[in-house]
């Protein structure tokens, strides 16, 4: 952060966060992603006939995005204080909403692409 951001628009603010929250949690999506993938392959292609795995990469795709969630929530809330950049970003003159709005809304858009995806794929 540097003075720009600190004198930024609430949404730039929030841009910003978004950004960064986005670069923090593409591992974690990606890794999502890749293990409900070779499941659903795993289950597609050696356990079941294709006509009846409908429930089945339903209940993937919608439990590879509550794993990420938790995991995503664990990841951003807790980083701040890992980083030690909690303090800083308490003395930034301005409001904790956009800080707050950019992790919920990458949090949510980025698990609601992961079942989009995943649904997508089956």
């Amino acid at each position: 952060m540097n003075t720009l951001t600190i004198n930024a628009a609430p949404q730039s603010l929030f841009r910003r966060f978004a950004w960064k929250e986005y670069r923090m949690l593409r591992g974690i999506w990606l890794a999502g992603f890749g293990i409900a993938f070779v499941l659903q392959w795993f289950l597609a292609t050696v356990v079941y006939p294709l006509q009846t795995l409908g429930n089945e990469f339903f209940m993937l795709a919608w439990s590879a995005a509550a794993l990420y969630v938790v995991g995503a929530a664990i990841t951003m809330f807790c980083a701040e204080t890992e980083d030690r950049t909690r303090d800083y970003l308490r003395l930034l003159p301005g409001d904790w909403r956009p800080i707050f709005a950019a992790k919920a809304f990458m949090t949510l858009s980025t698990a609601l692409l992961l079942v989009c995806c995943q649904k997508r794929l089956s």
